[in-house]
């Protein structure tokens, strides 16, 4: 299929014709930690820069050189290295600003597309609850939330009729992926269902880096 480019204002009308009776189109979200950052939750590149000025103040031999090039894309490698004593001080930390964190505006309307229209499916590669959260606030809509992918299983991918959100690497609560030995790939329940929101929906990704060699 030949890729066209369009504008946002094209992009919201494809959305909103997606939802008149006769239209087959439909669209999925694929969010990438940048979606969060006005929600007040760290990207990868702020978070991983702050590990590794910790690192340098008690290891700085272990810095590596690209590190500091592009923070973004070594997130896990820092993440293992800054808390390679403690990992559970890790998850706490990541806690901690998502428990704090409230949705910005583009969840509002977010979750007013996956509440109104036939739109209903959510990827994330964040652990947060931004997207759930908006939806609670806005609408009181309860959506399916697949935290970990035990839970993948119990997913249908046809026609839901609540939003779907998908966490590919787990909800902060439920043992998030953060370090480099589990982000080599995905488990095989989450690529299936990756495999199966592809074959249905056109993908629209908002704030995603591509730096997670699973993804």
């Amino acid at each position: 299929m030949k890729a066209i480019k369009i504008t946002e204002k094209e992009l919201i009308q494809a959305i909103v014709d997606s939802n008149t009776p006769h239209s087959a189109e439909r669209y999925a979200f694929f969010l990438g930690a940048g979606a969060s950052v006005q929600s007040g939750i760290k990207a990868a590149k702020e978070l991983a820069e702050s590990w590794i000025k910790t690192i340098e103040k008690i290891s700085p031999t272990k810095i590596k050189p690209e590190w500091k090039s592009n923070p973004a894309k070594y997130y896990s490698e820092v993440f293992d290295v800054r808390f390679k004593a403690n990992k559970v001080l890790g998850n706490d930390e990541l806690q901690k600003m998502i428990t704090n964190a409230k949705p910005s505006i583009g969840y509002l309307f977010l979750a007013q597309i996956l509440a109104k229209t036939n739109n209903k499916f959510v990827l994330t590669t964040n652990f947060d609850t931004m997207t759930e959260d908006a939806l609670f606030l806005i609408k009181n809509v309860k959506p399916f939330v697949i935290g970990h992918n035990s839970l993948a299983h119990l997913l249908t991918t046809s026609n839901p009729s609540r939003p779907i959100i998908a966490k590919l690497h787990n909800d902060f609560l439920l043992d998030p992926k953060s370090s480099s030995k589990k982000l080599i790939s995905l488990p095989s329940e989450f690529q299936d269902i990756f495999n199966n929101i592809l074959k249905e929906n056109n993908l629209i990704v908002l704030g995603y880096g591509a730096n997670d060699k699973s993804v």
